[in-house]
């Protein structure tokens, strides 16, 4: 069965917004399909207008209840940094997930992540590395992206290019006006590849890992009868045996 994948992500300039779109490309291109969503905004619409933020997409649901994600089997999650970390708005999210993550609703899932920086230094692996600790706490299994796929773009010094072994990745300079290039939007679309085929590997692999859990667990159950079986002739041979394992009626003088 194919993986339900869900794309989440934050957007304040449409960079992160991007990348996602490009991602569900890569998805697709391999035959998989996906829901994106956009996390809510928390900034007051005065601020985003000072901000010269462009109107959200409104064709895109926003995700305002975590539960929502409970029917997937995976997530790619985009984050445009805060001094490399989760910016407000997702983090009002992740404080909306307590009951997620006392029942374990998203527990055993896979996780990846895409991310937006405004420098090369403000949090490209950063962030990532941060973002660990939430999907620790949620039993989140993280699928990094790496280099097998990638490595032609990975390793090419030839321009100024975000991503990482962590994930795909864009710059948005300082004042935001920085699009995505086309190398980065090629990364992204590379990243959802390698995504669901990773995990759709996974998905073809639980059944038969269930199956040997099974198996084993009837092995085990039928051992344990024989054993039962057999415990009266082994403890009556035991009671015939004397301290060191010889008979009684042996006398030693």
């Amino acid at each position: 069965m194919a993986p339900k994948i869900a794309i989440i992500y934050y957007s304040t300039w449409g960079h992160v917004k991007t990348l996602a779109m490009k991602e569900a490309e890569g998805i697709k291109s391999e035959g998989g399909t996906c829901d994106l969503y956009q996390i809510p905004e928390t900034l007051p619409e005065e601020a985003l207008t000072k901000m010269h933020a462009p109107p959200k997409d409104t064709s895109i649901p926003t995700l305002d209840d975590p539960k929502t994600l409970e029917q997937y089997d995976a997530f790619l999650f985009g984050i445009p940094t805060r001094y490399g970390n989760f910016p407000a708005q997702w983090k009002t999210f992740w404080d909306k997930t307590g009951g997620q993550w006392q029942s374990g609703a998203y527990w055993g899932k896979y996780a990846g992540l895409f991310v937006c920086t405004a420098t090369m230094g403000g949090g490209q692996e950063t962030t990532a590395l941060n973002a660990m600790s939430t999907l620790a706490h949620h039993g989140m299994i993280f699928v990094p992206l790496g280099y097998k796929t990638t490595f032609g773009i990975l390793a090419d010094m030839s321009e100024v290019r975000g991503g990482s072994a962590w994930g795909a990745g864009t710059f948005a300079g300082a004042d935001g006006s920085r699009q995505p290039t086309q190398k980065e939007q090629d990364l992204a679309i590379a990243h959802g590849k390698q995504f669901y085929g990773a995990v759709s590997k996974k998905k073809e692999e639980e059944p038969q890992q269930q199956k040997k859990e099974e198996s084993g667990q009837g092995q085990g159950q039928s051992k344990s009868q024989g054993q039962t079986a057999g415990e009266p002739q082994q403890r009556e041979e035991n009671e015939s045996k004397g301290p060191c394992g010889l008979p009684f009626k042996c006398e030693v003088s």
